[in-house]
């Protein structure tokens, strides 16, 4: 996805939010994220919205947790540089974002397909994340996970999520709701948001500029909630800049949780409008 839309900032306010809740109920968690990206990326077509969103991060509260992340983020990557003013600053990925938030990594995996961003992706963690252990894959489609009995969180920020296969669901950054219940298979963790005392897992997942966004959602509702039990929620944003002339497409976060204790607040949509102002 561009750095640089509204969308993305939905994506970290998702994240971050659903980690903290993670930690607070099952202490430190292990983390897998399928499309890590690089560290850090530069903006490309950032929209009004975003530059304005990302202009009030540096005066915001210590107690806001996505603008703190933020601000440590910068303050590490521009630690011997001029920092620059919010909306030319380099955009920081999820991973580098959790080093800095209020939560206990036990374990990271992530995978990243384009090899210069995954050298830089492995360069930063080995900087930044030395006490964590942590390792760097390229297409996730070609990792054997392994088995995982911890708390975990799951990240998959793809491009776009199908709900059924399409010619584009087999490029990097596409993914079909069907391939997303076969990672949460191959890691273990499909089957606990019907086991009470498992212990708990949380799955974010976004998908940018969909022009159908109800029927991918009732598609992963369905399957998901439906038939394994999670509790699955959903924050939206409009893309300012449409696919088709005419059409409004929207981004897309959803927060899954395998149990009652890390499930998304009831008000999300609202948390997120009020946030971003």
């Amino acid at each position: 996805m561009a750095k640089g839309n509204m969308g993305n900032l939905l994506q970290h306010y998702v994240a971050l939010h659903a980690a903290c809740a993670l930690d607070a109920q099952a202490g430190a968690f292990e983390y897998v994220d399928l499309f890590a990206m690089a560290p850090w990326e530069g903006l490309e077509r950032a929209t009004a919205g975003f530059k304005r969103a990302i202009s009030t991060l540096d005066a915001r509260p210590e107690g806001d947790l996505i603008a703190a992340a933020f601000r440590a983020a910068w303050a590490r990557r521009y630690a011997k540089e001029v920092l620059p003013t919010a909306p030319k600053r380099q955009y920081p990925n999820t991973s580098a974002l959790l080093l800095e938030a209020p939560v206990r990594l036990a374990k990271m995996a992530v995978c990243e397909h384009e090899e210069t961003r995954r050298a830089e992706l492995l360069a930063y963690l080995d900087e930044h994340a030395k006490e964590i252990p942590h390792d760097v894959f390229g297409r996730w489609e070609d990792v054997r996970f392994a088995n995982r009995a911890n708390a975990l969180m799951v990240m998959v920020d793809a491009y776009q999520v199908h709900r059924k296969t399409q010619a584009t669901s087999k490029k990097p950054g596409y993914i079909t709701v069907d391939r997303i219940r076969g990672v949460l298979g191959d890691l273990g963790i499909l089957r606990r948001g019907d086991d009470a005392a498992a212990t708990p897992a949380v799955v974010t997942i976004f998908s940018s500029g969909e022009l159908e966004p109800d029927a991918t959602h009732r598609v992963l509702e369905a399957d998901l909630e439906g038939k394994w039990g999670w509790h699955v929620a959903r924050v939206q944003e409009p893309d300012v800049s449409p696919r088709a002339a005419g059409k409004t497409a929207w981004h897309q976060g959803w927060w899954c949780a395998s149990h009652e204790s890390v499930r998304a607040p009831e008000d999300l949509q609202q948390r997120w409008e009020q946030w971003r102002g």
